[in-house]
Order: structure tokens, then sequence, then C-alpha cells
């Protein structure tokens, strides 16, 4: 199966999080509906397009931000946009419908997206710095060894902390980005880091622990996405 998008419509930018936005130029929900070449699966899909600046108020208001789920661009470009997640969008394929909704979801958030509830909880268990990352760069990788809660075992979710002048000189050279397996935040702060992800890791639920991974995996590039 390989995945097409059929149609995209731009909406003004609503976060329920924060009743102070205003709807602005830079940052609108950018919906998208995507099925398969020659088959009739549908599913839709939820993007916040948005700025750095609009990253940075909304952060300093606010606090950290997880990057899940957000297309960041230099500026405000319904066209840029949309040829961005098209392009994207076109190399994804699966076997399976099911499996195909799942990488697409790497993107936006599913109108089949429902919160994950169960007996299973994570605990983080260390947090440290990858090799070779420093504090004086604007951004770092920060390595979790997050393990069941009362069980045995740990595996590694890699997320990049990064300030929102970061992310400008990313897309202003780079181009537009997904903020998926980003942390953002305004100033650099490794145990304040720690403490939210740990705050965010340890509060999810689910039924198993392969569940639990694959959606903690949302936050942090988790070393056995994808494992066969």
């Amino acid at each position: 199966m390989i995945a097409k998008l059929y149609y995209s419509n731009f909406l003004k930018c609503s976060r329920t999080d924060d009743t102070s936005i205003s709807h602005d130029s830079e940052c609108n929900l950018l919906k998208l509906t995507v099925g398969t070449i020659g088959g009739q699966e549908r599913e839709s899909f939820d993007v916040t397009v948005c700025t750095p600046d609009w990253l940075a108020r909304h952060v300093a208001k606010n606090g950290p931000e997880l990057g899940r789920y957000h297309l960041i661009v230099e500026y405000m470009s319904t066209k840029v946009a949309r040829a961005f997640t098209s392009e994207r969008i076109k190399r994804q394929q699966a076997d399976d419908w099911p499996t195909l909704v799942n990488r697409l979801s790497r993107m936006g958030r599913p109108s089949s997206a429902h919160e994950l509830s169960g007996k299973m909880a994570a605990v983080v268990k260390s947090a440290f710095l990858i090799e070779g990352e420093r504090l004086d760069r604007g951004a770092f990788w920060l390595r979790l060894l997050v393990g069941p809660h009362g069980g045995r075992g740990e595996e590694s979710f890699d997320v990049c902390v990064c300030t929102t002048d970061w992310l400008k000189g990313q897309v202003s050279s780079q181009g537009p980005m997904f903020g998926r397996h980003h942390l953002i935040v305004n100033r650099l702060n490794i145990d304040q880091a720690t403490d939210f992800l740990r705050n965010v890791i340890e509060n999810k639920r689910a039924q198993t622990w392969t569940e639990l991974a694959t959606e903690l995996g949302e936050i942090g590039a988790w070393e056995f996405e994808d494992y066969d």
C-alpha cells in the first residue's frame, strides 16, 4: 500500500490548552485526508503548522512543548506546508492499512486516535547526554532509559531538546521540519528537560509494554521502532 494525499485544508489554530493564543498568521491547523493509491481507505490527520516565533511565545507562557504533531516553518505559507506534507506522505508505504496509518501518525494526529489506558506504567531509570552532545549549541540529544514500572529491563528513547532560536536557524537553512522527537524550550537546562519528560512518560498508561513503548516512541526515538 502506498499513501496518497486526497485533501488538505487550513484552519485557524485553536489550542484548547491555551485560550490566550490569538488566531494569527503564525499558527494554523492543517487537516489532511489520506488514503491509498487505488484504494478506498481514508483517514484524517491534524498537523499544527507554526513558526519558531509563535512557539517562542507559546513556550514562554506555557512552558516546554513536545514537538509531536507540529510542522515548523520559517514563515506561514499554505503552499509550502501542503507541498512539504504531500511529498512526505507519498513516501509512506506498508503492507496493510493499520501499519500505514501508524506511520502517517508520525506526522499528524489521526482522527481515530484515542488516549491509551491500562495498568502498565513506565519509569525513567536514567537520563544523560548522548556522547558528543553539548549544552552550548542551542540543542542537545538526551537519552532516556525507560522500563516497565516494577519490572526488569530498560530501553532507550532519544529526545532532541532544542530552543526556539535553534529551530529558527534550522528551518531557515534546511526548510520545514516535523517536530517529532523534539522538546521545545526557550532556554536549555538538562535538569528541567529531564523533569518535564519524566513527568510526561511516567503518567502514560497502556495495556502492555509494547503498546506503551510504541506511544513513548512518539516522544523520543525508540531503539526498537519498526523492529520486526
